[in-house]
């Protein structure tokens, strides 16, 4: 598939305004589209949830590629692989199973301090 905004498929930050870089998203993803040609590979399930696949090419010669699963309810990355300009694999992350709870469960755990008595 051909570059895509991240607005086509809808991968957005979902929380908070800022990222985990104290950088604001837009400035985070203008980074991005500068240092990366972002390209949709298509769509494949991946920890039992349908994931979008992207691969993130460099730009500039020497860096490493990227591919990712990314989950398309969520934008939780569920596979990770990163590769050696060179083509050899360097770094794989992925969950086998939906790291996702949509719903917390109707039960409440309620921890509760034990007492002794004194005697």
């Amino acid at each position: 598939m051909d570059l895509f905004s991240r607005q086509e498929i809808g991968l957005e930050r979902r929380v908070g305004e800022n990222s985990d870089k104290g950088i604001k998203q837009e400035e985070e993803w203008k980074l991005l589209e500068q240092n990366y040609d972002i390209r949709l590979k298509g769509s494949e399930k991946q920890a039992e949830q349908d994931a979008w696949v992207i691969e993130l090419s460099p730009k500039s010669p020497g860096k490493s590629r990227r591919t990712l699963w990314v989950d398309q309810s969520h934008n939780v990355i569920l596979r990770s692989e990163q590769f050696n300009p060179d083509g050899t694999p360097q770094i794989q992350s992925r969950f086998f199973k939906n790291p996702i709870r949509s719903k917390l469960s109707g039960r409440r755990v309620q921890l509760r301090a034990a007492s002794r008595d004194a005697n």
